[in-house]
C-alpha cells in the first residue's frame, strides 16, 4: 500500500498546528518554573528579595522582546 504524496494544503495545516502546541508547551513550562520559584521562596524566605529582583528583570526583558519582535 502506497502513501499518497504530501500536498501543500496538508503541509500548511501541519504548520498551523505547530504554533498552538508551542504556545501551550511554553505556558506549561512557565507555570512549572513559576511554581518552583514560589516553592523555593516559601521554604527559604531569605531568597524572596533576590528572586523578586530576578523576576522583575525577566519581566522587563519579556516586555522589551514583546515590543521589538512584532516590528521585525
Amino acid at each position: 500500500m502506497s502513501v499518497p504524496p504530501e500536498t501543500d494544503s496538508r503541509r500548511h495545516q501541519r504548520g498551523r498546528a505547530v504554533w498552538p502546541l508551542l504556545i501551550t508547551m511554553l505556558v506549561i513550562l512557565a507555570l512549572g518554573v513559576g511554581l518552583g520559584v514560589l516553592y523555593v521562596t516559601w521554604r527559604h524566605p531569605s531568597l524572596a528579595a533576590p528572586v523578586q529582583a530576578a523576576a522583575a528583570g525577566l519581566a522587563v526583558f519579556a516586555a522589551v522582546l514583546g515590543l521589538v519582535l512584532p516590528r521585525r
